[in-house]
């Protein structure tokens, strides 16, 4: 059970966001409360109310950011433009386009206007656009997201029993609490399409990221030297089984988060992250430099936390990152987002590489091939029970889980997110949720010409795509997900629209001066007598 210190850690954190949000630009003030509060504040910490979510380090940072940006001015609203400060805006005009003659256009905060350095008075034009198909079809998926729960009720009206296991009917108070989790779990999906779709607002995202990923190597590294027992120190509790973090003679290292995978799946989203950032300096002499370092400080950590799922992502997906085109990495990342998504349907028909990838671990690492196919086995078990209710899934209360018929012992283990939202909420349920995931790469992928695509938004395009690949053995989609969900979202339903060549405008004719009035010429003559 927690400590003290962690309710203290827990119900201080909304002050310490006020102070934040204080001090920082909303878009760095967003990324600060939300992916610090998800690395450093305690797992199990939190109150359960009725019919509301549990306030939990989930809610909390996410429920309180939201507050945040409605009642706090944003304090570099005055100064900030889009791509303004950027360095790949500044040397190729890639985040903001460019007006044909050598200056940047730099978009403003106000819709439909555009200002040029150096031109006067220039007239407001049409700049940016709402891609409304995209806006629809987003808008659809998170609405159907919401309702998954109420269809998931009116088809799970009886009680299941298992023995001396009993477990009621879903009524319509389930599927109210249902609903507002699901809300709040989406929460930070609504901030960042609403707050971090900007290039500069994305920037600051990525930067967040890593300087999370930095500072969290430090305590990772000490654990992996002097095993997992920081949370245990300082909140009194271990999250997880402390088995599963003792890998080849050492310890994988978890830090506050609720699993050593979750750490490890973090760190490939950063190494990804700095290798954009490094990117994003091009062929210039000397830039880049500490992106591309932290990128190999964060990576030797990746390493040394002995994931081999999360080290082969980052390797992967890096060497992309590294070496690839902006439009190619964005396509990779599309193309594995409609892989993931339609993952259960290969599985369910036998067409996944599952037992080639078995193989292959088994022919370097029998332990971690053993533990492979315990997961595919509990899948495949779990799979068979959702496809007997495949639309609207059998809802909560574990309904969706393996019990034996005779003694009620649950024989289950529910490791990959995708096997989860299915034998909850069904087909219904898991497409909206992971289209909300999906369908913004997809939308970026679709732009060939998208100059306002700039590293961070293709770095934010690869985490979104690492993470979501990861959550196939994995429950790793957390909050920092549903934030670069929702800024990639907001990008997507905004398109530049290019921008007219126009001449400089002549500067307007100064008013002549009033003539002045006519002064009688006097003139001094020398006369004799």
């Amino acid at each position: 059970m927690p400590n003290s210190l962690a309710y203290v850690v827990l119900f201080c954190w909304p002050l310490l966001m006020v102070c934040i949000f204080a001090v920082m630009p909303r878009a760095q003030a967003i990324a600060v409360s939300i992916i610090g509060g998800y690395l450093f504040l305690p797992s199990r910490a939190g109150f359960d109310l009725p019919v509301l979510p549990t306030v939990d380090k989930t809610l909390l940072p996410a429920l309180v950011a939201a507050i945040l940006c409605l009642v706090m001015p944003d304090r570099a609203a005055r100064t900030r433009t889009w791509g303004s400060v950027d360095h790949e805006a500044r040397t190729s005009g890639a985040e903001s386009g460019s007006n044909g003659g050598g200056r940047a256009a730099v978009f403003s905060r106000r819709a439909g206007e555009i200002s040029r350095p150096g031109v006067a008075g220039a007239s407001p034009e049409q700049t940016v656009h709402v891609n409304q198909p995209v806006r629809t079809i987003l808008l659809v998926l998170f609405f159907a997201t919401l309702a998954a729960p109420f269809f998931t009720t009116l088809t799970n009206t009886e009680p299941l029993g298992f023995g001396p296991r009993f477990l009621p009917a879903l009524s319509l108070y389930d599927a109210f609490s249902m609903t507002l989790g699901i809300g709040i779990y989406l929460l930070p999906f609504v901030v960042g399409w609403r707050y971090l779709a900007g290039p500069q607002e994305q920037r600051s995202l990525v930067v967040v990221l890593i300087a999370g990923g930095l500072l969290y190597s430090v305590p990772a590294l000490f654990e992996v030297r002097m095993s997992p027992q920081l949370n245990t120190w300082i909140y009194g509790f271990f999250p997880h089984s402390f088995g599963q973090h003792m890998r080849e003679g050492g310890y994988r290292p978890i830090v506050f988060l609720g699993h050593g995978l979750a750490l490890s799946i973090f760190l490939t989203m950063t190494v990804l992250a700095a290798l954009a950032m490094w990117r994003s300096f091009g062929r210039e002499r000397g830039g880049g430099t500490f992106w591309l370092l932290s990128a190999a400080w964060l990576f030797m950590t990746l390493v040394l936390s002995k994931s081999l799922g999360a080290l082969v992502i980052a390797i992967v997906f890096g060497l992309v990152v590294a070496f690839a085109r902006k439009r190619s990495i964005i396509v990779f990342a599309a193309v594995l987002a409609v892989g993931v998504t339609v993952y259960p349907v290969l599985r369910g028909s036998g067409l996944s590489p599952v037992e080639q990838v078995y193989e292959m671990v088994n022919s370097f690492n029998a332990e971690r091939a053993e533990s492979f196919k315990f997961r595919l086995d509990n899948e495949n078990a779990l799979l068979d029970r959702a496809n007997l209710k495949p639309l609207f899934g059998w809802g909560s209360w574990g309904r969706n889980r393996i019990f034996d018929p005779v003694t009620g012992d649950d024989e289950s283990v529910t490791d990959g997110d995708w096997i989860i939202t299915i034998g909850v909420h069904g087909w219904f349920g898991y497409l909206s949720r992971y289209g909300l995931l999906a369908v913004p790469l997809i939308a970026l992928a679709r732009r060939r010409k998208a100059p306002q695509l700039s590293f961070a938004a293709t770095g934010l395009c690869m985490v979104q795509a690492a993470n979501l690949l990861d959550a196939i053995p994995n429950a790793t989609i957390v909050p920092v997900t549903w934030l670069v969900a929702g800024s990639l979202a907001g990008l997507a339903c905004r398109e530049v629209v290019a921008i007219p060549e126009t001449g400089p405008v002549p500067a307007a004719a100064e008013p002549a001066s009033p003539p002045e009035t006519a002064r009688p010429v006097i003139r001094y003559t020398r006369t004799r007598g």
